[in-house]
Order: C-alpha cells, then structure tokens, then sequence
C-alpha cells in the first residue's frame, strides 16, 4: 500500500529503518498518552499490512512475512515501552 504512493521507496529502508523507528515511537506514544501498555504492540503488530498487502491475493501470500514482522515490530514497540517505564518521571 505505501509503494502507491511512492515509486522510489526503497523497500529495506522501509522495512528495516522508517517502520521499526514508527513502532518505537508509537509504543511510546501508546504509554504515555493511554497508559495501556501494549496497545502500541498491538497496533505496531498491523504495521506491516502497510506494505506487504495490495490485495486479498498479495494478502493471502504474504501472511506469514505479516506475522514474523508483526511480531518484530511489536518487540520494538515493547522496547519503547520499557524505555519510557525506566524513565523517572513517568
């Protein structure tokens, strides 16, 4: 879905450096504003829906990439919010 609306994306950079910095900083963002802890896992665990679907075939191909993402992300999410819980004025 994100390569619709850019061409030159480069895919590992997409993969390996904008969506793991989005995950960070949406866990961090989920614990300070709705102090849920892992609401911000959850929602980094859909982030790969971003672009490994297109369609319902691309979908239905890709989703165990979806998964193994969705749990990477998630781990980076949880990081963010081990960072934030470490802090001393939170």
């Amino acid at each position: 879905m994100l390569y619709l609306f850019n061409d030159n994306l480069n895919p590992f950079a997409l993969v390996l450096l904008y969506i793991p910095i989005l995950a960070f900083l949406i866990g961090l963002v989920c614990s300070y504003l709705f102090k849920k802890k892992y609401l911000g896992a959850v929602i980094s665990f859909f982030l790969p829906l971003l672009f490994t679907t297109t369609s319902w075939d691309t979908f239905i191909v890709n989703i165990d990439a979806w998964v193994l993402w969705g749990c990477f992300y998630a781990f980076v999410a949880c990081l963010g919010i081990l960072i934030k819980k470490k802090t001393r004025y939170s």
